[in-house]
């Protein structure tokens, strides 16, 4: 602050400085009517404060006509806001509309593409065993053969592990299909093996405890083909999920082909 003040200071002397020579040169022009010099002086020094405070009152002028003017910008400025906020938002609240309603057909479509996934998989998930189903009996009279036949029409290694599967749920536990599972000697002759070590059987000895559960009063003779026919049918429903989350759309479908 102390030196702006001087500043201040040294700026008001310049001013007196140049009233006094103004005032000294009027003087001397001026008719030399008085032999006092007091009087003089007194009328030098009363000159300068009338000249000094009319130059300090009109460096005063702008600063209150700028604060004026920018009073009144403000104001326009304000007023010209308001009419932009009254006026110009047609436009933006039409693209607010449009893009509400581009994001309510987006979820509609959504809700709806999984409706009809949900839909197509309950539909599969009921109708495809029953198509396996005749379709073995259609060609192979799948009900009226003898099971080690029904074996030898499953295709590559599906027959073996479905007399593995069966074997467990024949058994008079689940526990006691498994010990026969680790001491079989029917598939290698001559020799006991353990089904377990040697081969990947834990699916079916997962799926004969979940058979085992699900068929207590029901007969034997074709509902384990059948479960297994429901079986393969979940395994081809995961590929249609699994397809299907990620892309959100019906093309997975084709996954089930």
């Amino acid at each position: 602050m102390k030196p702006k003040e001087s500043h201040l200071s040294q700026h008001e002397e310049l001013i007196q400085d140049c009233v006094r020579s103004d005032a000294m040169s009027e003087i001397l022009t001026a008719e030399n009517s008085s032999e006092d010099g007091n009087g003089g002086e007194d009328y030098i020094d009363s000159n300068e404060d009338l000249v000094f405070k009319k130059y300090i009152q009109d460096e005063d002028k702008p600063t209150k006509e700028g604060e004026g003017v920018s009073k009144s910008k403000g104001i326009i400025e304000v007023f010209s806001d308001y009419l932009e906020s009254i006026f110009s938002t047609e436009e933006e609240h039409d693209e607010e509309i449009e893009e509400e309603l581009t994001a309510m057909y987006w979820l509609l479509w959504k809700i709806l593409n999984y409706t009809l996934g949900v839909i197509a998989v309950v539909v599969i998930l009921t109708k495809y065993p029953q198509y396996l189903d005749i379709l073995h009996e259609n060609q192979l009279w799948f009900s009226n053969i003898k099971e080690i036949e029904r074996e030898i029409s499953f295709r590559t290694e599906q027959g073996l592990y479905y007399s593995y599967f069966k074997e467990i749920i024949k058994a008079p536990s689940w526990i006691e299909g498994c010990n026969q599972l680790m001491k079989d000697n029917s598939t290698e002759h001559g020799r006991t093996i353990n089904i377990i070590h040697r081969f990947n059987v834990l699916p079916e000895i997962v799926l004969s405890a979940a058979f085992s559960n699900i068929s207590d009063g029901y007969h034997l003779k074709s509902l384990p083909v059948f479960f297994m026919y429901q079986v393969s049918l979940g395994y081809m429903e995961c590929l249609f999920l699994l397809s299907m989350l990620p892309l959100g759309t019906l093309v997975a479908l084709s996954s089930l082909e």
